[in-house]
């Protein structure tokens, strides 16, 4: 329609549910609407002190509660927790002279960069968003064709 403005023509865009069933789901070419949950390790590292093991737990059950923690998150996750264990320690220090502060601050600026990264604020929930793991389809008579050729 011609004057009509917002209706550019073409197709509608397909939903992941649609582009999976179809085949063509690329997780490099979907929105954050479309991250896809993975059922990954969610041991916390090794290295972690116990006050980042503690806020691993605390925050992996945040996170999956809202279903947004996928396998590529785990050291993501891991540098949040180092970052907000630090600045617990230096918060619960004894001391507040000025080189304290100023840690603080750095560390409260990566922690907010992290937060958003993980969906840990409500400005960034609002732009991750998840769905479910989809079952995952038998080859097609054409997969399993052409994997006879090979055999």
């Amino acid at each position: 329609m011609a004057g009509v403005i917002g209706n550019r023509g073409g197709r509608p865009r397909k939903s992941t549910r649609e582009k999976q069933l179809a085949g063509t789901f690329r997780a490099d070419r979907s929105s954050p609407e479309d991250i896809l949950l993975i059922e990954g390790n969610t041991a916390p590292p090794r290295y972690l002190d116990m006050t980042a093991k503690q806020l691993w737990q605390e925050t992996l059950a945040h996170l999956q509660a809202m279903r947004v923690f996928s396998a590529s998150d785990h050291e993501i996750l891991a540098r949040y927790c180092i970052l907000q264990s630090e600045f617990r320690r230096l918060y619960r220090g004894r001391k507040r002279n000025e080189e304290a502060l100023r840690g603080m601050a750095a560390l409260n600026v990566q922690l907010r960069s992290l937060e958003d990264r993980l969906g840990l604020n409500p400005t960034a929930r609002t732009r991750v968003k998840a769905s479910a793991p989809q079952e995952q389809r038998p080859p097609s008579k054409l997969l399993r064709f052409l994997r006879q050729d090979d055999a």
